[in-house]
């Protein structure tokens, strides 16, 4: 169950699961509230994936494994080249 409530006391953060377990950013999976907007932007993030490589970044039937998989920046290979390719280019 997803809850938001904007006037409260942790106004803009939002608590429960908010759908397809493939796309649920790892901070959804902890036991607080979290921010959804960059829960969305994880979930874009697997969508351009499955888009340009034509599969998910994080796949198990198991949820359990899907979970630890997500949760664990061991797992975040793609990590290290986004860096790269974000970092501005020196003046050399």
């Amino acid at each position: 169950m997803l809850y938001y409530d904007p006037e409260g006391g942790d106004a803009g953060l939002t608590v429960g699961s908010p759908g397809t377990p493939s796309y649920t950013a790892p901070e959804v999976w902890g036991q607080g509230k979290y921010e959804p907007r960059g829960a969305d932007v994880w979930a874009l993030g697997v969508t351009l994936h499955a888009m340009a490589f034509g599969t998910l970044p994080f796949f198990s039937v198991d949820q359990q494994q899907l979970i630890e998989m997500v949760t664990s920046p061991a797992e975040w290979e793609l990590l290290d080249l986004l860096h790269g390719v974000l970092r501005y280019p020196s003046e050399e």
